[in-house]
């Protein structure tokens, strides 16, 4: 297994959201007759460099399916689970919907279609390995198809340390290390520099992994043994650093929410270490002249980082077009062309076959991920799913987080709160 994780995760990038709607036939324009063209509408978000890769990839599949035309939308990430819901909820979501960790959310509200019964037909899953196959099962059922593989992990802004004349810091360090180094830093960095960026609550990834290192995980065997005083710790902990000046203040870190590359204060340039999922780096990168590179999680020793499948296409169940919708879904994680133009946005390619004919055209960002990996393999354990109402957890912790940070509740009514949110999730 070890094995497999460092070959398959030899090349890793983003989170992205993809679905695709029916529309109607269209009448052909020079006979009058009906043309059995079938449109279907693409949706994602990400950045402008996944977005360009998308258009391109789009544009093959049309040329290998003439018969099916392709419509594409694309946005940031901001409200768009918020519209998902609403079109779930309404019954008039679109056929194929790609979505991340939490997509079992869905399955539960039964809106994904079981796709088993492609297998071994429109849809090939014969050169994935099966883990990867299986993250998209749920109690035996494939709803889902894996499109890539990322970890959560740290960045840190290379270039900014050595302007500052301050040493790297370490690969493997412990939370009292890493504060110690952000402490030694602070006085080298620029004026309205801060050596972390302020990560409690922005992605409640950091805040799983310390969870799962405490003995507490927020979610497991669909349950909790979360605490609030294992809460209150973390929260704790960010507070610190926020007093020691090794994160920015409460109003600066809301100036910056941390949801992409347009709001992160990592790209801004005034802070130099920040939390990312690994697939990231690409769009990070590429966002910024000074170069990056990446760090692992304090006491990563512990072994409680996890491999994450960053994405499962699906198939909404209603879909008038679920045949269409599959045949997308075949093409994109297979082809090997497709492949070449996609690379790592979206993560490791899951099939071997796709994952061989890229291998000759990574990037030195590509080597930067493949070097994390190479350690990061070796400190992982099984993931947790997330928690049920998995989005509003995120919104309603950081609203708790900013009360603390602005000093409208104690640390202990935060770690109540928290504990409170979560135990309303699993019930509601």
């Amino acid at each position: 297994m070890k094995k497999l994780l460092i070959i398959l995760f030899i090349f890793l990038t983003g989170s992205v959201l993809i679905f695709a709607g029916a529309a109607k036939d269209k009448p052909a324009a020079d006979s009058g007759s009906v043309s059995t063209q079938k449109n279907i509408s693409i949706v994602w978000w990400g950045s402008d460099s996944r977005h360009q890769k998308t258009l391109t990839a789009i544009k093959l599949f049309e040329a290998a399916y003439p018969d099916i035309k392709v419509s594409p939308e694309y946005s940031g990430m901001d409200g768009y689970f918020d519209k998902l819901n609403v079109r779930i909820a309404g019954g008039s979501a679109l056929d194929v919907i790609q979505y991340g960790g939490d997509y079992v959310e869905y399955v539960r509200k039964d809106a994904f279609l079981e796709l088993d019964k492609y297998l071994g037909n429109q849809l090939d899953l014969s050169y994935f390995e099966q883990d990867m196959i299986d993250s998209g099962r749920y109690y035996g059922s494939l709803y889902g198809v894996c499109l890539g593989t990322n970890m959560p992990s740290l960045i840190y802004n290379k270039s900014l340390l050595e302007r500052a004349g301050v040493p790297l810091p370490n690969q493997i360090m412990t939370w009292e290390q890493l504060a110690a180094y952000c402490r030694s830093i602070a006085p080298k960095l620029p004026a309205g520099v801060y050596p972390m960026a302020d990560n409690s609550s922005n992605q409640t990834i950091y805040l799983t992994y310390f969870m799962r290192q405490n003995g507490t995980p927020i979610y497991r065997n669909e349950t909790t043994q979360a605490t609030a005083a294992a809460l209150q710790k973390w929260i704790e902990l960010w507070e610190g650093f926020r007093a020691e000046k090794l994160i920015p203040d409460a109003e600066t870190s809301a100036s910056y929410p941390e949801t992409g590359v347009d709001n992160s204060i990592v790209v801004a340039g005034r802070a130099v270490i920040g939390f990312l999922w690994s697939n990231q780096l690409v769009a990070y990168q590429g966002a910024m002249q000074d170069e990056l590179g990446m760090l692992q999680l304090p006491d990563i020793e512990k072994k409680q980082n996890w491999v994450n499948p960053s994405q499962a296409m699906c198939v909404y169940k209603k879909s008038p077009n679920a045949d269409e919708a599959v045949k997308f879904i075949n093409f994109f994680v297979n082809d090997t062309e497709a492949g070449k133009i996609l690379g790592t946005d979206r993560g490791t390619p899951c099939s071997s076959k796709v994952r061989n004919a890229y291998m000759p055209l990574a990037t030195p960002v590509d080597q930067k991920i493949f070097d994390y990996y190479s350690i990061a393999a070796k400190y992982t354990s099984p993931r947790d799913l997330n928690l049920p109402n998995d989005q509003e957890f995120i919104s309603t912790f950081k609203l708790i987080a900013q009360r603390v940070a602005f000093g409208q509740i104690n640390t202990q009514e935060g770690g109540k709160q928290a504990y409170e949110l979560i135990q309303r999730m699993l019930t509601k």
